[in-house]
């Protein structure tokens, strides 16, 4: 199931302390029959083509999510650190 928004606490250069964002945008990172592939999303919903190659991952397939621009409250706009994954049984 994918999730429709997505609210993580801060471990970025923003300069606050258990905060919630809104995530503006990011980019999934994958690597599909030896071809790294790079899928853009404007907001924090995952776009088609991101679901079909996560639908499409084998089992021990790595991605990344990249590039996690966000915004607080407050207004302030920063980014997170990447996150890694690996598909597993």
């Amino acid at each position: 199931m994918f999730v429709d928004q997505l609210f993580v606490k801060c471990d970025c250069e923003i300069p606050a302390l258990s905060t919630q964002f809104r995530v503006l945008a990011f980019e999934l990172r994958a690597y599909h029959n030896g071809y790294k592939m790079i899928y853009s999303s404007n907001g924090c919903d995952i776009t088609e083509e991101m679901r079909d190659a996560l639908i499409h991952a084998k089992t021990g397939t790595k991605f990344m999510i990249e590039k996690i621009r966000v915004c607080t409250g407050d207004g302030i706009v920063g980014y997170l650190k990447p996150r890694m994954f690996k598909v597993i049984p």
